[in-house]
């Protein structure tokens, strides 16, 4: 969205998110960091954690792993461009909730991150 309220024409995530986006972060190149709870982005499957180029598709050279029953609840750019993402855990074993068992877990990354 431009400053004045119009719609970008040139930004488009096609799908978007399979599930909900708890945090999103704009770094000083254009580039959108998304973070939530989903596992595809735009039918391409994503860790929780996906950086946008400034046309909405996903960057290709950024990835990051998190375990299959971690979400993503937050992201930080810090000012040396690393960014740390907080969430916890969906469930610890089979048939236990998080909210049982409660873990938090943050993670810093390198503003290199690459596949």
């Amino acid at each position: 969205m431009y400053a004045d309220g119009t719609r970008d024409q040139t930004f488009d995530t096609g799908t978007g998110p399979d599930a909900f986006v708890s945090s999103v972060v704009l770094q000083p190149d254009g580039k959108i960091i998304v973070a939530g709870a989903f596992y595809n982005y735009n039918g391409t499957s994503v860790p929780r954690i996906i950086r946008l180029n400034t046309d909405g598709s996903p960057d290709q050279q950024f990835a990051i792993s998190l375990p299959t029953n971690y979400y993503a609840a937050a992201v930080l750019l810090q000012p040396d461009g690393k960014v740390i993402a907080g969430g916890g855990y969906t469930d610890l074993n089979e048939g236990q909730h998080a909210l049982d068992h409660p873990v938090r877990n943050q993670r810093r990354y390198g503003p290199d991150v690459q596949r």
